[in-house]
């Protein structure tokens, strides 16, 4: 420790020797080596770059898609009535299960009402008769069908029109008129038979539409489809006012709704880019703006790989 102290003082009386100049120099170089090394220490600490390490180990990759849509109706149908009045009987009430055609209101109709019924009846009357009608019409065709089928199987059997080892006579078919003719009335038979076949097809058509009308018309409401009850909106002496739809002319009345035990579905716009990070049975958590405190859990049934273009970018 003397040796060190002794270095020191010798250092500083050799200093002290110096002239003034050389002192200066001197003290320069010392403060300049000082700054650096200072620097050099604090700097390199404060730039190094530092590394987190971990256990490498397997897990879950979890990529996320998102985007917004809307709710679609699939799971539910509306009751309806275009039948106006006073309501007398209510057959169900809320959470009540039906099966379609089921009760579920009965109506004191008004006049004006009262005319709808009578009208959907006579509608679905005339339908009834033209069913009837283009049935026994067909009896009468059918029969025709059937004697110019056998005249001219007659006529194609013959020695004139067949060989003797039964293959057709083409040339003598192909020349003579009366053959011609014959082949001529059987196709064409044939063919209003079936042109009245169609017809008893659009007369049945026909009849089904004229029976809805009337029952919608009915003072009887029926469920149109099986399901549970949600959303009546009737009681004993609720009046029933005709109510004309924004986009039809027939004019109907919601009474209440049908829920089935299908889930509800959602339809969500996605970008082209996205479209290939999902596929079906994929999780979906769901939000809704009404209930924001809650999440709801789903999963992707369907994807429409049709795209459509809107504001220049492919959905």
């Amino acid at each position: 420790m003397q040796k060190i102290i002794g270095k020191i003082s010798t250092f500083f009386q050799q200093i002290k020797k110096l002239s003034l100049i050389k002192k200066i120099i001197l003290l320069t170089v010392i403060l300049i080596v000082g700054y650096f090394s200072i620097s050099k220490l604090f700097f390199n600490n404060k730039n190094q770059i530092s590394y987190q390490t971990e256990e490498v180990s397997k897990g879950n990759l979890i990529v996320a898609v998102t985007g917004s849509g809307s709710v679609a109706s699939t799971n539910s149908s509306n009751i309806t009535t275009s039948a106006t009045g006073v309501v007398k009987n209510i057959y169900v009430k809320d959470g009540d299960v039906v099966k379609i055609g089921d009760k579920i209101a009965e109506l004191e109709l008004d006049l004006e009402g009262q005319q709808k019924s009578s009208q959907a009846w006579a509608s679905y009357q005339s339908a009834k008769n033209s069913l009837q009608t283009a049935k026994d019409n067909l009896y009468t065709v059918q029969s025709d069908l059937f004697t110019k089928w056998q005249s001219h199987f007659d006529l194609s059997t013959n020695s004139l029109y067949e060989n003797s080892d039964g293959t057709p006579n083409t040339p003598e078919r192909e020349s003579q008129t009366d053959y011609k003719v014959s082949e001529d009335n059987w196709l064409a038979s044939e063919a209003k038979y079936k042109a009245q076949q169609k017809a008893i097809e659009q007369s049945q058509t026909s009849l089904n539409t004229a029976w809805y009308a009337y029952q919608q018309a009915s003072p009887i409401i029926y469920a149109p489809i099986s399901g549970t009850v949600s959303g009546l909106s009737l009681q004993i002496g609720t009046v029933i006012n005709s109510q004309s739809s924004s986009n039809t002319s027939a004019t109907t009345n919601k009474i209440a709704n049908i829920k089935t035990s299908a889930l509800p579905t959602l339809s969500i716009n996605l970008t082209e880019i996205d479209v290939p990070k999902i596929k079906i049975d994929d999780k979906a958590t769901i939000t809704f703006d009404a209930f924001s405190d809650k999440t709801f859990t789903g999963k992707v049934i369907s994807i429409d790989m049709v795209g459509s273009v809107s504001s220049g970018v492919t959905n």
